[in-house]
């Protein structure tokens, strides 16, 4: 099957992370207390850690804690905090699915129904790794990627990347560039996706 929506929206979420460098918040950051007892400052970074610093103080004016950050909906981001970019509300809520399924807070179903939203990298077919590219802006590459899914592409190296992208010392800049956007959000899809074999590890 392909998701092709899903994918778009990885590289939308993986945009928003990296647009975002804080040197005390990481994008990591996932407090180990249950987050139904998160303070309105825990949420704020949990924020900051997916891509959104911007709506900190939308957030703050709400005095959204764990609590409250669970109950949200697509429809309280746009209602209730303001949240007007589409795209920004659907990754916010992507991103809080994650949370609930790591600190086990959804049920089966509901876990099913996320992974089934939002597959992991290693899961996408052909077709999802050239809407990712695509998503990416990186059309000029889609030939030399013809022949990868989403396996395939996890398990490339820096170097065989590289070669992919043709890029050599002093020949083309943009190239460079391009490499060097796609291997940080190649190391993060890997981490997605080993998060996301672990969590089922556990669960069997």
């Amino acid at each position: 099957r392909t998701h092709m929506w899903a994918v778009t929206l990885a590289a939308t979420t993986l945009a928003a992370a990296s647009a975002y460098v804080d040197a005390d918040t990481s994008r990591e950051f996932d407090s180990k207390r249950d987050v139904r007892a998160w303070s309105t400052h825990e949420v704020q970074l949990w924020l900051r850690s997916i891509g959104f610093p911007e709506y900190v103080s939308a957030f703050a004016a709400s005095d959204v804690d764990g609590s409250a950050l669970l109950q949200l909906t697509l429809e309280k981001l746009e209602s209730e905090l303001l949240i007007v970019a589409a795209e920004h509300r659907l990754i916010i809520e992507m991103e809080l699915g994650e949370l609930k399924l790591r600190h086990g807070l959804l049920s089966s179903a509901a876990a099913a129904a996320h992974r089934w939203a939002h597959p992991a990298a290693d899961d996408w077919s052909k077709q999802d790794v050239r809407a990712f590219l695509e998503a990416q802006g990186f059309q000029r590459f889609l030939r030399r990627f013809a022949d990868v899914d989403g396996h395939k592409l996890l398990a490339l190296s820096k170097e065989q990347l590289r070669q992919r992208l043709d890029v050599a010392p002093n020949v083309l800049e943009s190239n460079d560039a391009a490499f060097e956007l796609l291997d940080a959000q190649l190391d993060y899809l890997r981490e997605r996706s080993a998060g996301a074999t672990a969590r089922l590890k556990g669960e069997l």
